[in-house]
């Protein structure tokens, strides 16, 4: 069996030492000819591995930014059926959820209809109050939440003379007192977007597949 190792292309590996992953984090040092180390601290984000790398080499003291993607991780996405569409929508996912990242209830209550209905595997059918109720006591706990898009995964697809469906696979990671962020949670989600007075806002929520 073949060690593990890293470098610029199949024919130049360097062997992988001192290994270890805590939570979505990984560390480890890789050893070049000459004595030359560089010592890695990346972390999952999605699909992707990012950090950085420091070390010596013949060049001097280096710091290297990492960002390196899955061999099998999603890459193409099905072509939109109306791309205007699909940036409308993929804008309307930012701002839900930079408003949910930065704990903006405020932003949030104008996000959603208030006829909302939102189904989960787990918990059942909630309303629009509930999941207000909800995001506020979250907010308002110790731990801190942070939503990730997985890359490639977003789908929109228009629904005529009501607005459109968004699909994809979000990831959650979570920061506690002490500890650093580490991953808690991956779901498959549809919104379902209604555009009322050149306004979109989410009507319909399902929330599947926890891991």
């Amino acid at each position: 069996m073949c060690s593990p190792g890293a470098g610029p292309n199949e024919e130049q590996q360097s062997e992988i030492k001192e290994g270890k992953a805590n939570g979505p984090g990984v560390q480890f040092s890789v050893e070049r000819q000459g004595g030359m180390r560089l010592i890695f601290d990346l972390h999952l984000d999605g699909d992707h591995l990012k950090g950085v790398a420091n070390g010596d080499m013949q060049e001097g003291r280096v710091k290297v930014m990492v960002d390196t993607t899955r061999l099998n991780a999603p890459t193409d996405q099905r072509r939109p059926e109306s791309p205007e569409l699909y940036d409308d929508i993929s804008h309307m996912d930012t701002v839900l959820f930079d408003a949910f990242n930065a704990h903006d209830l405020a932003k949030l209550r104008t996000l959603f209809t208030e006829d909302l209905e939102f189904y989960h595997d787990r918990d059942g059918l909630t309303f629009y109050q509930q999941n207000m109720e909800s995001f506020k006591s979250n907010f308002e706990s110790g731990a801190r939440v942070r939503r990730a898009l997985r890359e490639g995964s977003l789908e929109v697809y228009p629904i005529p003379g009501y607005g459109a469906v968004e699909i994809g696979v979000h990831h959650f990671y979570t920061t506690e007192k002490g500890r650093q962020e580490h991953l808690t949670g991956t779901a498959k989600f549809v919104h379902v977007w209604k555009k009322d007075n050149g306004e979109w806002k989410i009507s319909r929520v399902v929330s599947y597949d926890h891991r």
